[in-house]
């Protein structure tokens, strides 16, 4: 039998979860699946749609990798825009402002942030706000609502989606 390990857990020992397996948190349209968070880093399956793509926001002291793999991202780190489909890789470094705009409807992608501690911020975001609740396209006072809890995980937002320059047009994610 395979053991499920959430995020609040460190391992301590060897594990596997199969596609689809880990902690679901729902973020606004998107679904975040929770392989692993902590000690070091941070490893999720993001299901991404278009409209549920984050602000323009920096983390502090942690960088961040996106692997596609299924679907089309156009990536806005500092001052360049890039655009790339299944099998790119994304690194961004702490410090940059950064954000995504997803092309193809959807997009899976392979998320990893170092050190760890976001994970743990979409899934306080959750329960305070409740999975029912949360809309599937966040609106400004979503996004006004969840800055703090960001935050407090040093995830700052620092401006829209340079797709969705309207701030009822995008939404928070790290």
């Amino acid at each position: 039998m395979r053991e499920e390990r959430q995020h609040e857990s460190t391992p301590t020992a060897p594990y596997l979860l199969e596609d689809g397996e880990g902690e679901s948190i729902r973020w606004f349209g998107d679904t975040i699946t929770v392989k692993t968070a902590g000690p070091t880093f941070d490893v999720a399956v993001v299901t991404a749609v278009t409209g549920s793509e984050p602000p323009l926001h920096v983390h502090e002291g942690a960088d961040e990798a996106l692997f596609v793999l299924e679907g089309t991202l156009t990536v806005y780190a500092g001052d360049q825009t890039l655009t790339a489909g299944a099998g790119a890789f994304f690194f961004l470094p702490n410090g940059i402002p950064h954000s995504f705009a997803v092309e193809s409807g959807s997009a899976r992608l392979l998320m990893i942030v170092a050190p760890s501690g976001v994970l743990a911020m979409f899934s306080e975001v959750e329960e305070r706000v409740g999975p029912r609740e949360m809309p599937a396209r966040p609106r400004h006072k979503d996004i006004a609502a969840v800055a703090h809890q960001l935050e407090r995980h040093g995830v700052r937002l620092v401006g829209p989606n340079p797709r969705h320059p309207n701030p009822n047009g995008h939404g928070p994610h790290a």
